[in-house]
């Protein structure tokens, strides 16, 4: 491909756009010319300081308008891959040639709306979008860059031959680093060789790139990834990259995650982790075993991500956590039932209502109330005959004014209206007044004026404050 005509057919077609008045038959001209110098391969170009580079090369006069619209913008690097549309283009000349967004969330959304396959616009320079977006010294990103460069626009037969040579080099300098335990310039080989693997228009490249990350998706290389991937999150666009790439290795990736996970001491990088495996949904059957290990915080923090991931096979497995030994465990088994839409899980809930832990039950009572079936009415109910913590049944009633159902109504009111034989606490009957505000609304106002004279007066100053509402 000409580069540089290239250049002064892009340059040429944004200065148009931007001049009012621009014969509709010039631009469309500009644009015929431009598309044909596309077709002949893919071009690069970078934005350095008040230089423009093109394929790595200085840019001849005359493309000061090109850099200045880069540079207007905010982009750093645009990239045409042989073969783009002229509707593509045209698109891109546009942004150029319009006003610059006003923030980075802004240009992120212009840019994500026009839904470009072959044309790349970025405000981030080619060694970072090439590599992990990590602090890689410059001396190892270097050839990393340039052989992934290789990859680009491999469609003839001379250029998929590159492209297997530059394959050759990256799993060497891989192999190399993951031998010396350097897992920055590791991680960037393995991004960068997903996203030219998600990019690559040859399929026999595809294929090729494929076969390489599949060799790299071994515990030692993922182990050395996944390390990284806690200081990413302040870059959101580089932790995506990360998690793909962790998430393309398979199965290997999923079962570091976990085993990162179940390692970490800080509570930050475990946050991380955690919500890299719910996102990716990774290692169902591994967190499954892990709910059998004999250490309760593995155990609990297997149940929890089960939970997240709302993994309906695990519920019976979950259910069998009903008798474990530690109540943090059955906590944590109780919120994950209670995501899970399955008898099993159901029933398993309903048999939490009567734990031997009070926090345990009251955890049950929470996660059971959620469920607005009508069916649920009855075992809360029960549960509150039999309850004695006077913390867990406050937790059922107000579990009976979430539910609403008429059902859990009666109830309400019979636990807010006088006991006769079985006096109730205030506190009892003030929290089931309050229940049955949330479960009626104004529909209450019957029974609260019915205590409106009642002889407990904490109950009296209650009904009063709950009529006024």
């Amino acid at each position: 491909m000409r580069k540089q005509d290239a250049t002064d057919h892009l340059t040429r077609l944004v200065r148009q756009l931007r001049t009012p008045g621009s014969r509709p038959d010039d631009v469309r001209a500009t644009l015929r010319r431009l598309a044909a110098a596309a077709r002949e391969g893919t071009v690069l170009w970078q934005r350095e300081g008040d230089r423009l580079l093109i394929d790595g090369m200085a840019a001849r006069d005359g493309a000061d308008p090109l850099r200045e619209r880069m540079e207007a913008h905010g982009i750093r690097r645009l990239e045409v891959r042989q073969h783009a549309t002229a509707v593509e283009l045209l698109q891109c000349a546009r942004l150029l040639a319009e006003a610059p967004a006003p923030d980075e969330a802004a240009f992120e959304r212009r840019v994500g709306s026009l839904r470009l396959w072959r044309v790349t616009i970025s405000r981030v320079a080619e060694a970072e979008a090439e590599g992990s977006g990590l602090a890689v010294p410059a001396a190892q990103q270097a050839p990393i860059t340039r052989q992934l460069f290789r990859l680009r626009g491999a469609v003839t037969p001379v250029a998929v031959h590159e492209a297997h040579q530059a394959l050759e080099v990256l799993k060497s300098l891989a192999d190399a680093h993951e031998a010396a335990g350097e897992a920055l310039p590791l991680t960037a080989v393995l991004v960068g060789l997903v996203r030219a693997e998600r990019e690559a228009e040859a399929d026999v490249v595809r294929a090729s790139i494929g076969r390489v990350i599949d060799a790299l998706s071994t515990p030692a290389v993922l182990r050395l990834v996944t390390r990284l991937l806690p200081t990413t999150v302040g870059d959101p666009a580089t932790y995506r990259a990360h998690l793909e790439a962790i998430d393309r290795c398979g199965p290997t990736g999923g079962a570091t995650l976990i085993a990162f996970l179940m390692a970490a001491d800080a509570m930050e990088e475990r946050r991380v982790y955690f919500d890299a495996i719910v996102q990716l949904r990774a290692g169902i059957p591994i967190l499954i075993g892990a709910l059998g290990h004999s250490q309760w915080y593995i155990v609990r923090n297997a149940a929890c991500l089960l939970g997240e991931m709302e993994a309906e096979r695990a519920d019976a497995a979950l259910a069998r956590l009903l008798d474990h030994p530690d109540e943090r465990v059955r906590e944590a088994a109780t919120g994950a039932l209670a995501k899970l839409d399955t008898r099993t899980a159901r029933l398993a809930l309903q048999q939490m209502l009567h734990d031997r832990s009070p926090r345990v039950r009251l955890h049950a009572v929470e996660a059971f109330a959620r469920n607005r079936d009508a069916r649920v009415a009855t075992p809360l109910s029960l549960a509150l005959d039999a309850e004695e913590d006077d913390d867990v049944q406050l937790g059922l009633l107000a579990g009976l004014g979430r539910l609403g159902t008429p059902d859990a109504v009666e109830k309400l009111v019979r636990a807010a209206l006088p006991a006769g034989m079985r006096p109730r606490p205030a506190s009892f009957r003030i929290a089931a007044l309050e229940a049955l505000v949330v479960a009626r609304g104004p529909g209450a106002n019957g029974t609260l004026r019915s205590v409106l004279e009642d002889d407990d007066p904490a109950v009296r100053e209650a009904a009063q404050r709950l009529v006024a509402v």
